[in-house]
């Protein structure tokens, strides 16, 4: 950079290593003013604008998700893909993910269910600090939301099959820890219990009766063997 004596308008090149780009900014400096002070400037209204365009983007991504949303509530198709896609321009939107869990559990894709699940509150949990911002306009309590995620799961589970019941039973208990008044839980939870307890018993009970019936059998035999042997020892000798 060429010396001056007066203030000046000095054109910098900022380069992006993020996308490649460079753009070209104009810094006003002062004699007092050295060339650090030049380039650490102009870095900051690259990084000013950048940020306004990335906040405007994104206003626009959450709007159009919203749109994409109320259109999934409002036809009878319950097209999945207006949530997915939805999702993919909003990610951090639990409503949108919660009916997208629910979506899948309809549709009986309950691998796909459980994997949104998790999705929806491991965004939770990434936006604890800033959930009134995230969510504020929606009205509704974060832990509410992912505890009806942690139910949903455990529905989902459910429909596996037996081999996931103690899984289901873990995601109810969850559900319950976000929000002990999730009465659809703690009736899901109640549900599963008794249908778990009444199998054991029943499985003590087919496995009682087995051993019962086996030891009818081992006696039925003990008995043939003792009239066979009888017999045999009477034909044996001569009249």
């Amino acid at each position: 950079m060429e010396e001056f004596t007066t203030e000046e308008a000095i054109e910098v090149d900022v380069y992006c290593q993020t996308d490649s780009s460079t753009t070209k900014v104009m810094v006003d400096r002062a004699k007092k003013h050295d060339d650090n002070y030049v380039i650490n400037k102009a870095i900051e209204i690259v990084a000013a604008k950048r940020k306004k365009k990335y906040e405007t983007e994104k206003l626009k991504k959450h709007d159009k998700a919203k749109n994409l949303f109320m259109e999934y509530l409002s036809t009878d198709s319950k097209n999945g893909n207006l949530l997915l896609d939805g999702a993919k321009l909003w990610p951090e939107n639990l409503h949108i993910r919660l009916s997208l869990t629910g979506y899948y559990l309809k549709d009986g894709n309950y691998g796909m269910c459980i994997r949104h699940c998790k999705r929806l509150v491991t965004e939770a949990r990434r936006h604890k600090s800033t959930t009134a911002a995230l969510f504020e306009e929606l009205g509704s309590d974060i832990n509410a939301i992912v505890s009806n995620a942690y139910k949903i799961m455990g529905d989902a589970l459910v429909k596996v099959g037996e081999k996931k019941f103690a899984h289901a039973i873990n995601a109810y208990v969850l559900s319950l820890r976000e929000n002990d008044s999730n009465a659809k839980a703690k009736e899901a939870l109640e549900k599963l219990r008794t249908l778990m307890n009444q199998k054991i018993q029943n499985d003590m009970d087919e496995k009682l009766e087995h051993q019962q019936e086996g030891m009818l059998d081992e006696t039925v035999e003990k008995k043939s063997g003792f009239f066979h042997f009888f017999f045999v020892k009477t034909v044996s000798y001569p009249v």
